[in-house]
């Protein structure tokens, strides 16, 4: 550890959150453990270089992107601490990453199988907001709590300009959705063999892993397989998201069955599973010092042309729409892979007062998690102009993850002038779809 960071230790911020440890470093960041009265958070230290206010920007953006398997930032913006200027960004705390698991063992076929499910669930929603993740790697796989999340810190839109990280970038050096699968595909060689690819020298890769990660390390963009048709080739049709939910529960008090997150806890070796040969992926090229693409990078449908070194089964992901759509206020961005969205229903009994209705962006694979009916009360102070003032949770419900999305969801409802008060705004999810209901203060 650099002293630089190790004095910071100890040190607070400038709203008393306090630096307990320093978790890991690079010449120009660090991760801290930190305590607030919520509880545990990781904070991100970044040394400020030109453009500070852009990576500030994107940190902002970051923090309005919502999906249970993707860690959620807190807050960003800038401090001083030991004299000098930083950027910050405050996160939650995962309790172990999944390099560390890779120090003593890799993850065998059903664990990564396991871990995977998660990762392309969060990568699909990415993806299809128009964002890469851009820094996919086994030590941004962190457990949290009780759930396997993926990093959001360095969620770029397309097209951004890379830089440089070794094998984990891919050779066109953007950020995009093939970027990101490039990065899987180098991860998925690293949890089954602990090392990451090397030129030259080939990996034995248990199947069906060895197929998905020939089909992920086309240096051919066009050629490598999307986020559905890797989930379709590791979980066909009928079975899709069957071990997230088996293993990941969004509802508090649902069991939690041996999984990936056991690895995270008790490391153990299991036998060798029957290996084929990676051949090696080709060295990714340092990107170029040019401006970031104006317009964002579309992904095009990759071509059923088979990689010279597999045979891919290219099956298209199924076609989508044939899940009812949620419609929505404000324009969707650009989805390169659309994923159809849960059916949802507004409030109709304060149809007079309500102007605009915001439901909370559920995936359908989190609602099917829900047995019966998850209740949320959010109460809303509502201003003379009709906007929402201020939210406060009035009844949580068994779920921290619902009722943060429904709180959000709150903040945007917009209501006629003059009616102004304390609101109550009932939201009630279960397996099929999710229904809001508002209620002022002399109906409750």
């Amino acid at each position: 550890m650099s002293e630089f960071w190790r004095q910071l230790e100890g040190t607070a911020l400038s709203d008393g959150r306090r630096l307990v440890r320093l978790l890991g470093e690079s010449p120009r960041s660090a991760v801290f453990l930190a305590d607030d009265a919520r509880g545990k958070r990781t904070v991100k230290l970044v040394r400020p270089e030109p453009g500070a206010d852009r990576q500030l920007n994107r940190w902002q953006a970051a923090a309005r992107l919502s999906h249970p398997h993707l860690v959620s930032i807190f807050e960003s913006g800038r401090t001083t601490l030991a004299g000098s200027e930083m950027l910050y960004v405050v996160m939650e705390y995962g309790e172990e990453a999944l390099n560390e698991v890779l120090t003593e063992r890799p993850l065998s076929v059903d664990e990564t199988k396991e871990m995977l499910g998660p990762c392309l669930e969060a990568l699909g929603y990415l993806h299809a907001n128009g964002v890469a993740h851009s820094r996919l790697r086994p030590s941004n796989i962190l457990a949290v709590e009780e759930r396997l999340k993926i990093s959001s810190d360095g969620a770029l839109p397309f097209g951004e300009t890379l830089r440089p990280d070794g094998a984990y970038n891919a050779p066109e050096g953007s950020s995009s959705a093939p970027a990101d699968v490039w990065s899987l595909g180098v991860t998925l060689v690293e949890v089954l063999s602990q090392s990451p690819p090397q030129s030259g020298r080939p990996v034995p890769i248990p199947e069906p892993f060895a197929e998905v990660t020939r089909a992920c390390l086309h240096d051919d963009p066009i050629q490598r397989w999307t986020i559905p048709m890797i989930r379709e080739k590791l979980h066909p049709a009928g079975q899709a998201g069957a071990s997230s939910a088996k293993v990941f529960r969004y509802v508090v008090g649902a069991a939690l069955a041996l999984g990936v997150l056991a690895a995270f806890v008790v490391p153990r070796f299991l036998g060798t599973a029957p290996t084929v040969t990676v051949p090696p992926a080709a060295e990714p090229a340092v990107p170029p010092p040019e401006p970031p693409a104006k317009k964002p990078v579309v992904e095009r449908k990759p071509s059923r042309a088979k990689p010279p070194s597999a045979e891919v089964d290219a099956r298209p992901a199924p076609a989508p729409g044939k899940e009812p759509v949620v419609k929505r206020e404000r324009p969707a961005p650009a989805r390169p892979e659309a994923e159809a969205r849960a059916p949802a229903k507004a409030d109709e009994s304060a149809a007079g007062s309500v102007v605009r209705q915001r439901l909370p962006d559920v995936a359908p694979e989190s609602l099917r998690t829900i047995t019966g009916t998850l209740r949320v009360r959010v109460g809303v102070v509502v201003d003379e102009a009709g906007n929402v003032s201020s939210t406060t949770l009035d009844s949580a419900g068994p779920s921290r993850y619902f009722a943060g999305l429904s709180e959000r969801a709150a903040r945007e409802w917009k209501f006629t002038p003059g009616a102004g008060g304390r609101w109550l705004i009932r939201f009630e999810y279960t397996s099929r779809e999710i229904r809001a209901t508002a209620a002022p203060p002399r109906s409750r």
